[in-house]
């Protein structure tokens, strides 16, 4: 058996159960979490199931906060992590403590090998956050998928209410290519008898999910549709507006009318900053197509072409050519939030290959930065914007020496 520290502790895991990559079964894992699964039933523990392609960090965050302020317990379970692996296990406004995650895995290894079950990556820590759940007891239980949702392990759990929070195309080797297929990857997190809270800007999905809720018997409640939300409404506003619905449900309360728009904090929209010096550092991870549209969108009407960043610092995990170039334009097209912008060569996880980057640059007319390093230089600018791919934001801020945190959104 390993004797697992913090310091190595995810390359152990690594070793044990490969890197972390999407797997479309969940016999193995139902059959080793069967009895886990019906203590969870025991704690009669209201569970949210919260899916989408964009936006699900950040509604489970909303809700968490939200039941923090009516001290109502709960447990968050997220993936990935950013810095520290103890960010997927989440209780009450603190993230779990080494000893404790560490003592867990080796109770949950020991188990794992009087089976001949094969886990994976995820499907084990997922296990070990049954375990945690177990141990604190929970009022509500809140749960980010991974990815998908039909074969997500959070789907072995019954969901008292769902929630889709947007639908766009990523992972398309995985959900399929076109929208319609991607959503019911994603509705199939659903119950009968059971609520659905959505936010889905295109009619013909809302349409589709009407059939199909209509269908199952599910209580389907898509703000859009309520008046709760405009189309005009950001992002934020609509994740912070879907925590609130969530919340309206679970309590039994009156659905939150569109007055709370205007009286909702204006939350930043950074994962981290930085003080270096006289400089400031934002990190916020926008990893496809419509979480890059979005941002940039966001920031534009947020600055009205008045800059707030001197520069941008750009770097995505490996992806199609097309969905790179598309990012890269709109980049372009709406750049009054920054005054230049910068592509990054670094390593890091899925990170592209650099003649993938210096063809990029070529042919978009970016500069290329190959140590981001240098940009915190005394002699540098002042505001400096870190996006792309989350995995990069992560690599970023582990070499800024940032420890674990109490949240993550």
């Amino acid at each position: 058996m390993l004797e697992l520290n913090s310091s190595n502790y995810l390359e152990q895991i690594i070793q044990l159960f490969g890197k972390e990559k999407f797997r479309p079964v969940l016999n193995e894992l139902g059959i080793f979490l069967v009895h886990d699964l019906a203590q969870i039933k025991k704690l009669k523990c209201q569970i949210i199931t919260i899916a989408g392609t964009n936006g699900k960090g950040q509604v489970a965050f909303e809700l968490a906060e939200l039941l923090r302020s009516k001290k109502i317990t709960y447990c968050r379970w997220t993936s990935p992590h950013l810095v520290s692996v103890t960010e997927r296990f989440h209780h009450d406004g603190k993230n779990i403590a080494w000893s404790e995650l560490i003592e867990i895995t080796q109770e949950q290894l020991e188990r794992l090998e009087k089976t001949s079950l094969n886990l994976s990556f995820y499907e084990f820590l997922f296990g070990c956050f049954i375990q945690y759940v177990l141990r604190h007891q929970p009022q509500v239980l809140i749960l980010e998928v991974g990815l998908g949702g039909r074969w997500d392990a959070v789907n072995l759990l019954e969901a008292d209410i769902a929630c889709i929070t947007s639908i766009s195309r990523d992972h398309q080797e995985i959900l399929g290519h076109r929208l319609e297929q991607i959503l019911a990857e994603k509705y199939a997190v659903t119950r009968k008898g059971k609520t659905l809270i959505t936010a889905l800007g295109p009619n013909y999905l809302q349409n589709r999910v009407a059939k199909w809720s209509a269908h199952d018997g599910v209580d389907w409640i898509d703000l859009y549709q309520q008046k709760i939300l405009e189309k005009s409404d950001d992002f934020s506003i609509l994740n912070q507006m879907l925590g609130h619905t969530i919340l309206a449900k679970m309590t039994s309360q009156p659905l939150p009318t569109p007055k709370l728009k205007s009286i909702l904090r204006k939350r930043p929209l950074t994962l981290k900053t930085h003080q270096n010096g006289e400089q400031e550092l934002a990190f916020i991870g926008s990893h496809n197509v419509d979480g890059i549209r979005k941002l940039v969108l966001y920031l534009a009407q947020e600055t009205y072409n008045n800059p707030i960043y001197d520069v941008c610092a750009v770097a995505f995990s490996q992806r199609g050519r097309n969905d790179l170039d598309v990012m890269l334009k709109i980049f372009k097209q709406y750049n009054s939030s920054f005054k230049k912008m910068v592509l990054v060569s670094e390593k890091f996880h899925k990170a592209l290959p650099e003649a993938t980057i210096r063809d990029l640059g070529k042919q978009h007319q970016i500069e290329i930065c190959t140590d981001w390093r240098k940009l915190l230089t005394k002699s540098q600018p002042q505001k400096i914007l870190f996006t792309g791919s989350n995995y990069f934001i992560g690599h970023l801020l582990q070499q800024l020496h940032y420890r674990d945190s109490a949240s993550t959104s």
